[in-house]
């Protein structure tokens, strides 16, 4: 009997062979996607340090190289937006304005749509707007807008001589909450 030429491959050996390449190529790519999706994450709180360092920047040089003589706010919080109104007075004789405003809308809507705008942030400081980073965005079930990095927390207060700022920022893919805090002592000798 005459032996066949045994030099093919089998099969089962083909189909080893695409199993472990598809092993090894869904590994890899795994793998690529998690390094992409860290960098992205190292990007944009990279970004969002540099916004919070220049605009604390901004307010503190004057608040504390010229000095703190007053402030006087105006709080509008209605259900739509709340703004936010500062004016303060240098010792200088100066006159510096910090206007917030703030639109939320709904996150997700399981019923009937209670927010009927997308999100809205803005922060002004002596008229020189300083757009708060665009991380992207989704939709609610109503077709609105909702930010994925929204400036979820305002408070401006003026006790015991001393002016405080915060303004928080949330991001659902970042794992920290951020925020933008300023402290100033009004009319410190």
């Amino acid at each position: 009997m005459k032996r066949l030429n045994k030099k093919g491959m089998t099969t089962v050996e083909i189909l080893v062979s695409f199993v472990i390449v598809a092993v090894i190529s869904s590994t890899i790519y795994t793998t690529v996607s998690n390094y992409a999706t860290r960098r992205e994450i190292e990007s944009y709180k990279l970004e969002l340090n540099t916004y919070k360092n220049l605009l604390t920047k901004e307010i503190q040089d004057d608040l504390i190289k010229k000095g703190l003589l007053n402030v006087s706010k105006e709080e509008n919080l209605t259900s739509n937006t709340d703004e936010f109104k500062i004016r303060f007075t240098l010792k200088n004789g100066d006159q510096k304005y910090l206007e917030i405003k703030r639109r939320l809308t709904d996150d997700v809507l399981e019923t009937a749509p209670s927010r009927n705008y997308d999100d809205y942030f803005s922060v002004k400081y002596n008229n020189v707007e300083y757009p708060i980073p665009d991380f992207g965005f989704s939709y609610n079930k109503a077709g609105k807008m909702v930010k994925d990095l929204r400036l979820t927390n305002v408070i401006v207060k003026t006790e015991n001589n001393v002016f405080s700022l915060f303004l928080g920022f949330q991001h659902q893919r970042l794992s920290t909450k951020y925020g933008i805090n300023i402290v100033c002592p009004i009319n410190y000798q």
